[in-house]
């Protein structure tokens, strides 16, 4: 016999969690996990839940149907919200041929950044080194390879603290 489950948690805080549980979902599988993506994406699954529960659809959600509309591909997410919300290069990050990959090092900053941008609070790392030794190189590999798990990205080359200061200044200005 079915029985009903009162949940204490406000309507906005069982979708704050389910839009957690959907980045997280998002993430393992290098997709775009920006908050209009999620909060999409469960909309569409509260929708489906709803429409069983109305005996418009099949009772049962597959495991194969739940990880395909939590897989939604990004351009279709984009074409639904006409715009991307996540992995956005406020400036361009430079496409550098890798001669010699650095994976080491790359695993290193990954570990030091973190896996996630999602609640933590935001790391620096700073690539030190003469002029010609691949600094850049490695971080635009990095930016790359990780482009969807930050919400943006913004590419500068600074040679000096000052130099630093003013690109942020001019950054967060405009």
């Amino acid at each position: 016999m079915p029985s009903i489950v009162v949940d204490p948690r406000t309507v906005r805080e069982l979708e704050q969690k389910l839009a957690i549980l959907i980045r997280g979902f998002r993430r393992d599988r290098a997709l775009g996990q920006g908050e209009t993506s999620s909060h999409l994406l469960g909309a569409i699954v509260r929708h489906r839940i709803f429409n069983a529960a109305a005996g418009l659809q099949p009772q049962r959600i597959s495991a194969l149907d739940l990880v395909e509309m939590l897989s939604m591909p990004d351009p279709q997410i984009a074409h639904m919200t006409d715009a991307f919300d996540w992995g956005i290069p406020i400036t361009a990050v430079p496409s550098l041929e890798t001669t010699v990959p650095r994976l080491q090092i790359l695993d290193e900053l990954t570990d030091f950044l973190g896996a996630t941008a999602f609640e933590r609070a935001p790391q620096v790392g700073v690539l030190v080194g003469h002029t010609g030794t691949g600094k850049s190189v490695i971080a635009a590999d990095y930016c790359h390879i990780n482009f969807n798990t930050y919400e943006f990205t913004c590419w500068r080359t600074v040679a000096t603290k000052t130099s630093l200061r003013h690109a942020s200044v001019r950054l967060l200005s405009s």
